[in-house]
């Protein structure tokens, strides 16, 4: 396998083999939060469901965030948020992103998430506003 350098590593695991045992911030969206509840087994300490794209408003569900680590467990829109708010507070962040698909025979989309994908970012303390890949 070819490396290539300053790429992360991306590692495709279960979500039942993911273990965390740091207090965890939770950045969320409903339906991809019920998706994965019963699979996924986090020290949730702290939790906010995202439903907009503004600076304001992620400040706003961001007051009294606490936590060692933020994760993200939704789509692009979770994911932002959860940066945003990682970046913030100068927290490492996990990201598990989930598919959507609509099925015909249901009104909403079905959230799925086979594996996780779990990449891990830590704040750059000397770049603000940047990452280091873990």
């Amino acid at each position: 396998m070819k490396v290539i350098w300053n790429l992360p590593k991306v590692h495709l695991i279960s979500l039942d083999a993911l273990e965390e045992k740091r207090p965890v911030a939770l950045v969320y969206s409903g339906p991809a939060w019920q998706a994965v509840a019963t699979k996924l087994h986090l020290p949730v300490i702290w939790k906010a469901e995202v439903f907009e794209a503004t600076v304001a408003n992620w400040d706003s569900l961001a007051e009294g965030l606490q936590g060692e680590v933020v994760y993200a467990v939704g789509g692009g829109l979770t994911a932002d948020a959860a940066k945003y708010m990682a970046n913030k507070f100068a927290l490492p962040l996990v990201v598990i992103p989930t598919a959507s698909r609509w099925m015909p025979s249901s009104p909403r989309p079905q959230v799925s998430v086979a594996m996780a994908v779990f990449i891990t970012l830590k704040p750059n303390r000397l770049k603000p506003c940047s990452w280091t890949w873990m």
